[in-house]
């Protein structure tokens, strides 16, 4: 795995860990989270995403 790979898969994991702790919060829909979660996968390209 390349530096960038590894910089865009741990970028990708706090995004989703960040937008989890707003779900959880009630500050964010279900549907605002998938939708976030989409663009920070399309934008990172995890190879974990599936996890």
């Amino acid at each position: 795995m390349t530096k960038k790979k590894l910089t865009d898969e741990i970028k990708y994991q706090m995004a989703r860990g960040f937008l989890s702790s707003l779900l959880n919060q009630g500050k964010i829909t279900p549907q605002e989270y998938k939708k976030a979660e989409e663009y920070a996968a399309g934008k990172y390209h995890p190879l974990l995403r599936s996890i």
